[in-house]
């Protein structure tokens, strides 16, 4: 029952925050169970906002207008210098580790309308950084907390 639990938790937390469950599926040397919750609720947080997210943005900006309805800031500069640069692609893939579900997909929507190629390429992100962080892991056996204990 606890592992049940803990997967729904992760399953619903990676929903907007990829990067963070995954590390915490990893430093807390979860099963591969753990890995799965996490990948598929990547995917189903890029689904919810991709297909909700304009409804979500537009009720945000309503709520609270002065805090929402910036037009300029360190961020969107950041986001806007990725997409020039690198693309829609560009956004997805930093996405699921650097910026958080929610706001890669709000912010490729606002790029453009075509909901299939957003989630795609998100979905296509969150599996990638699912390889990423769990194949050294579990088919290597590699030792996170060592490493990062080196480093520090």
């Amino acid at each position: 029952m606890e592992n049940l639990i803990a997967q729904a938790a992760i399953f619903i937390i990676s929903t907007a925050k990829f990067s963070v469950t995954s590390l915490t599926v990893i430093a807390g040397g979860m099963g591969i169970e753990s890995a799965l919750a996490n990948v598929a609720g990547g995917i189903a947080g890029v689904l919810l906002f991709t297909y909700l997210g304009s409804a979500i943005s537009n009720w945000l900006i309503q709520k609270y207008p002065n805090k929402y309805n910036k037009k300029f800031s360190k961020r969107t500069r950041f986001l806007v210098h990725i997409k020039r640069r690198f693309g829609l692609s560009g956004i997805a893939l930093l996405t699921p580790v650097i910026l958080s579900i929610p706001i890669g997909v709000l912010f490729s929507l606002s790029f453009t309308a075509n909901r299939r190629k957003v989630f795609w390429g998100m979905t296509a992100s969150c599996i990638l950084w699912g390889l990423v962080f769990f194949v050294p892991y579990f088919a290597f056996g590699f030792n996170v907390k060592a490493a990062i204990a080196a480093i520090f």
